[in-house]
């Protein structure tokens, strides 16, 4: 009874071993013979060491460096570096709003508009030349007199050149548009830019006409009045 309680204590400890064995490292052998005994041997775990390949020597034998044979990638020194962007088109040439004021004259079908434009050249190196025209429109689109151009040559970069001009045959319009374009040289490839302002004029003659008009009902208002009055006044003596 003894012994076979032995071999079975034994059989379960073999057993045991066997399953902790791709865990711990261990390996266990079962008895020769069924006497018991349990023989148990210790395997270190622990991987001999490897050498590993030297910082200074790539896979194919060469250097890891600029032309080994080991294929070593670039590092980023090695890499093209993309200019700088630089502006192009209307991007860097500015026209400003314009700058309009309206003056009457003696003569009620003249009158006239002062207005200035700016151009700005915010490009670094390219000089830019053309042309500004100028133009005076009624409230329903009509030109008024002639277009006016004026010239603007060789504007430097970083430089801004001004424009101005009178507009004459506002007349009593009370309300006129003003134009006004740049017109690039066809070398520069840029396209026209368009600056358009609305200016209120000062209609003094029809201002005057229409002073007339109530100035003379007024008059004639109070004079019938006036007549009214001395008519029922002298009805009822």
């Amino acid at each position: 009874m003894n012994r076979s309680t032995g071999s079975v204590a034994g059989l379960v400890a073999v057993l045991a071993l066997t399953l902790l064995m791709p865990v711990a490292g261990v390996s266990a052998a079962a008895p020769a013979d069924g006497d018991g005994d349990i023989s148990v041997t210790i395997v270190d775990p622990t991987p001999d060491p490897t050498p590993r390949p030297s910082a200074t020597q790539g896979p194919g034998g060469g250097s890891p460096g600029r032309g080994g044979s080991g294929g070593a990638q670039p590092t980023p020194d090695d890499e093209p570096s993309e200019p700088a962007a630089e502006g192009s088109g209307g991007h860097w040439i500015v026209v400003s709003g314009l700058d309009n004021s309206a003056h009457g004259e003696l003569n009620p079908f003249r009158g006239w508009v002062r207005s200035t434009v700016s151009v700005a050249n915010r490009s670094e190196t390219e000089t830019v030349g053309g042309r500004i025209v100028f133009r005076l429109r009624t409230i329903f689109g009509a030109q008024i007199g002639p277009a006016l151009t004026r010239p603007l040559a060789d504007i430097e970069p970083g430089t801004t050149r001004d424009s101005s001009v009178e507009l004459v045959g506002v007349g009593q319009w009370p309300l006129v548009q003003v134009s006004a374009t740049f017109e690039p040289d066809e070398a520069s490839g840029l396209d026209p830019i368009t600056r358009e302002a609305w200016v209120l004029a000062l209609p003094w003659l029809l201002l005057a006409i229409l002073v007339l008009v109530v100035a003379a009902a007024a008059i004639l208002w109070l004079r019938r009045a006036g007549i009214r009055a001395g008519a029922r006044t002298g009805g009822g003596t």
